[in-house]
């Protein structure tokens, strides 16, 4: 099952009519990555465990080390745009 799968079914467990398209549901640091801001004291919209990418390093028999790509569940908040405000430009002075 995909990362935006779980997000659509656990959507229409919690019984909401959320128009989820696969980009309006972000983390915090994927607001940021977009110019937008999670404004102070906003809770998450939902809480889903979600695939996320990881290395794995494994040593052979003779200690070699080697890296392998895998995936574990993490706990993720996400939010959406109306949670957010736009990232102002920093003005130098």
């Amino acid at each position: 099952m995909t990362n935006q799968q779980i997000i659509h079914e656990t959507i229409q467990f919690l019984g909401s009519d959320f128009p989820y398209d696969g980009t309006n549901l972000k983390t915090y640091n994927e607001w940021q990555k977009v110019g937008f801001q999670v404004e102070r004291g906003q809770k998450a919209f939902i809480m889903v465990k979600l695939w996320k990418q990881v290395d794995k390093k494994k040593r052979d028999i003779n200690g070699n080390i080697s890296k392998e790509k895998g995936f574990i569940a993490k706990n993720t908040a996400l939010f959406t745009i109306s949670q957010c405000k736009e990232i102002k430009e920093l003005q130098t002075a």
